[in-house]
């Protein structure tokens, strides 16, 4: 994860956007790997901009979580989705945001998606 440091704080952005990809447990050094050049292609994707930041990566054992903070989740979405398409280590992975402040999922990708667990 980043340097907290260098973060902006929480009060500096509405959202957290999140992409979770589920782990696949035969494969967990290739996916690690491909997720931390992920991660990269994302920060390097949103550049200096201000209306979003690349906040990080979460592994829970079962999935990782890359987070990007963001004033405009949708149009941030739309900006990233072809490149994870793209650079994801497996066809599925999942979308959604929240407000920092709460703890309620907005679900974006799979449109079927009925619940999403993100941190």
């Amino acid at each position: 994860m980043d340097d907290p440091a260098f973060l902006p704080q929480p009060g500096d952005w509405r959202y957290k956007l999140a992409f979770r990809f589920p782990l696949a447990k035969s494969h967990h050094n290739a996916f690690t790997t491909n997720i931390l050049e992920l991660g990269a292609w994302i920060n390097a994707a949103l550049g200096d901009g201000p209306s979003a930041v690349y906040a990080g990566n979460l592994f829970d054992g079962t999935m990782y979580q890359l987070s990007v903070l963001t004033d405009a989740p949708k149009s941030t979405f739309k900006q990233l989705r072809p490149l994870i398409e793209k650079h994801a280590p497996g066809p599925y992975y999942e979308a959604a945001y929240r407000r920092l402040k709460t703890r309620e999922w907005t679900i974006l990708w799979p449109k079927d998606l009925k619940e999403f667990d993100g941190r």
